[in-house]
């Protein structure tokens, strides 16, 4: 698969400016994350994962961009730490990459609102969090 990707960004003229990273390792992952501006997930369809990886690179201090589809738009507050486009629209994508690639100071204010929610979704609070949705579920 990734060799398809390759053969896409040498088509599309992109491949200087394209990265493919291959596999990462635990310890090289942070930094490598928060070289980044922005970590983008345009999944299309679906229900995502809590969003393991979008924590990750909150916790880095990158803002994602993210789709408005269940799961991830739990995790990520459009505007406010992150911004949330709606899935398939390709223009609203792109004018999410370039508004966090232009804008030095809200790129700024998500970074450092990504990466305090971040630090407060411990599995500690996780724990809490379901412990009250049980005991309004189950008297």
């Amino acid at each position: 698969m990734r060799e398809a990707y390759e053969n896409l960004a040498r088509n599309l003229g992109i491949s200087e400016k394209v990265w493919f990273a291959g596999e990462v390792s635990d310890e090289i992952l942070p930094t490598l994350l928060a070289s980044a501006d922005a970590f983008v997930m345009p999944s299309v369809s679906g229900p995502e994962s809590y969003g393991l990886a979008i924590l990750e690179a909150m916790a880095s201090g990158v803002p994602p961009i993210v789709t408005n589809l269940p799961g991830v738009r739990e995790l990520v507050a459009d505007l406010s730490d992150g911004l949330v486009v709606e899935p398939g629209n390709i223009r609203s994508l792109c004018e999410a990459i370039e508004l966090i690639r232009e804008d030095a100071s809200l790129r700024k204010t998500l970074s450092t609102n990504a990466r305090n929610k971040a630090l407060t979704r411990t599995w500690e609070e996780a724990a809490k969090q379901m412990t009250r949705l049980y005991s309004e579920v189950i008297p």
